[in-house]
């Protein structure tokens, strides 16, 4: 929510103001705000008629905001705020073009980052630092090509939900992603501000280390990632060229079929079969589908999957062979 006007006594928020006489802050549904004696995490705000604005602050009513009222936003980057980013910062205004900045000149050649920018805008809802790699587990000995070729929707998931980036593209068995961190509010940006964000608010480091084998101390990404594209259950998958998404949806239908009105807790592999279109044990699946045939009988769904789960497994023991 955009508090712009002459606010003299409005100050600290989100870092932004001090005693001007215009005032162009940020305050956000999540932040924690102090107002008029009332403290907790902001979860509403409404503009009034008169130009002031009512925050709703934990279980209040609401605290209105006027051109006099005291303002203190708890500070998200306190901890790493630094003098650096004041210098020559740009507005945040939705125009990437001039908001990024060369990886390798900003001392981020070492993390693999050709790109660092800014994305999104305050004034649309949050923007957002990003930390642009690419990645080809192939050719850096993560996975095997038939691996890759199995498992390629499963590994985009792995490392969105592990490393919260974003996969923007994939040609062959390159990835190119984005990870991100949010900006919480900043109005103005530099190349210090979004690389310290992104060092130390970000999941960039842990991806660095935990997807290059030879770090010391951190696990290693791939040792499960082909693990559990091993033993799992990819239909249709076979590379780009063979790929074949009719049997993957039909697999999809089957499962949710088998699993609709049973408790997920009993049949986890069917039903992350039925969510995602692949999951990550193909025995306990066709076991859960054996399951589950005592109850719907060997009808033409059941059947299919449990046909291509025994395929399956038989590849899967020519493969350890």
């Amino acid at each position: 929510m955009e508090l712009q006007g002459e606010m003299p006594n409005l100050y600290s928020v989100n870092g932004v103001g001090g005693t001007v006489d215009t005032v162009a802050a940020f305050v956000q549904v999540g932040d924690t705000a102090q107002i008029n004696g009332v403290s907790g995490e902001v979860t509403g705000t409404i503009r009034n008629p008169d130009g002031s604005i009512t925050l709703a602050i934990g279980d209040s009513a609401g605290a209105t905001v006027t051109p006099n009222t005291r303002v203190e936003i708890e500070d998200p980057f306190a901890d790493i705020r630094s003098d650096q980013w004041d210098i020559d910062a740009e507005p945040i205004d939705g125009d990437e073009s001039s908001l990024t900045w060369d990886g390798r000149e900003i001392g981020f050649d070492s993390l693999r980052v050709h790109e660092v920018g800014v994305s999104g805008s305050p004034a649309g809802g949050t923007a957002y630092a990003y930390a642009s790699l690419v990645e080809d587990p192939v050719s850096g000995g993560g996975l095997t090509q038939e691996q890759f070729d199995r498992g390629e929707l499963y590994l985009r998931d792995a490392i969105s939900e592990r490393y919260g980036a974003d996969i923007t593209h994939i040609e062959g068995n390159v990835l190119s992603m984005d990870i991100t961190a949010e900006l919480r509010g900043e109005t103005h940006v530099n190349e210090a501000m979004a690389g310290d964000v992104l060092y130390e608010k970000s999941k960039l480091t842990e991806w660095v280390n935990e997807s290059d084998a030879g770090t010391y101390g951190s696990p290693y990404f791939y040792t499960d990632i082909r693990k559990n594209i091993n033993a799992g259950f990819f239909p249709g998958a076979g590379g780009a060229t063979t790929f074949d998404d009719r049997l993957r949806q039909d697999a999809r239908e089957a499962a949710s079929f088998a699993v609709h009105g049973r408790s997920r807790d009993r049949f986890p592999q069917l039903g992350m079969l039925a969510d995602r279109g692949y999951c990550l044990d193909a025995q306990a699946a066709h076991d859960e589908i054996v399951e589950a045939s005592k109850d719907l009988g060997e009808i033409r769904e059941t059947r299919g999957l449990r046909e291509l789960l025994d395929r399956e497994l038989g590849e899967q023991a020519r493969r350890r062979s």
